[in-house]
């Protein structure tokens, strides 16, 4: 039917645009100092992927766009705090959420490490993209709450069951 076929184009679409993000189209918009542009895109990657994983590439996404407006000098000096502030914010909170959606970890375990598939505290520590965020408290936060392995509990229904998987 037409509405089939209008929901298989709009998957299709969605998916050619996270493979662009992907492939490096947000780091394009960095380049030309978009930076609000490029901090929009990557605040709508997670949402259209459902996957943790997309919490961690806008974080450094995000966190790539803070650090080159905080050196650009066509950036007025009075107006960069505005462009660095809410990108490094949400950096934070994407960080966050890939953490509380168990993609980041304090520590990978043995299989994981072999495979290095997820990132860990050792690699926010390395990361150079994410060097902008480590003198902000919210990011102090995180890591205190990473280390000590504290996510959120999980929500139990109002019936007191166990949540469902």
């Amino acid at each position: 039917s037409g509405m089939q076929a209008i929901i298989a184009l709009s998957k299709t679409l969605r998916w050619g645009y996270l493979k662009q993000i992907r492939d490096g189209a947000l780091q394009a918009l960095v380049a030309e100092g978009e930076y609000e542009l490029a901090g929009d895109q990557a605040r709508q990657l997670p949402g259209l992927s459902g996957e943790a994983s997309d919490h961690y590439l806008a974080a450094t996404m995000l966190a790539q766009a803070a650090t080159a407006a905080s050196g650009d000098a066509k950036l007025a000096d009075e107006s960069r705090p505005g462009v660095i502030e809410p990108l490094a914010a949400d950096a934070v909170r994407q960080l966050t959420l890939a953490w509380e959606k168990g993609y980041l970890r304090r520590r990978t375990g043995s299989v994981t490490a072999l495979l290095r598939s997820n990132p860990d505290l050792k690699d926010l520590e390395k990361a150079p993209e994410l060097a902008i965020l480590r003198d902000r408290a919210d990011y102090a936060d995180l890591i205190g709450r990473i280390e000590g392995e504290h996510p959120p509990a999980a929500k139990r229904p109002a019936d007191g069951r166990a949540p469902s998987k």
